[in-house]
């Protein structure tokens, strides 16, 4: 199956097995429930936030930017850098 076509969840797991890192050991260097990513990798909870994403690229070894835009997030530091500017503009 081409990669574009897979969900997020699937191209998660993907990364995960790729990197040899299990469910568990994952689930607890990202302080969160195995029961948790288990949803996200089987799609039945919504992706991460923009950070946690993030993090989870540094443990897969991804490069910066691999999951969020897997996730169609915004990256966290375009958002602090947003909120920073919107907050100079309004004084």
């Amino acid at each position: 199956m081409p990669n574009a076509s897979r969900s997020f969840g699937d191209r998660l797991r993907m990364h995960r097995i790729e990197a040899g890192i299990g469910l568990r050991e994952f689930a607890r260097k990202l302080g969160v429930s195995s029961a948790y990513i288990c949803r996200v990798e089987k799609d039945r909870d919504y992706p991460p936030s923009a950070q946690m994403l993030e993090k989870m690229e540094d443990l897969l070894e991804l490069p910066r930017g691999t999951l969020v835009a897997e996730a169609k997030r915004v990256p966290s530091n375009f958002v602090k850098a947003f909120t920073k500017n919107k907050e100079n503009t309004e004084m």
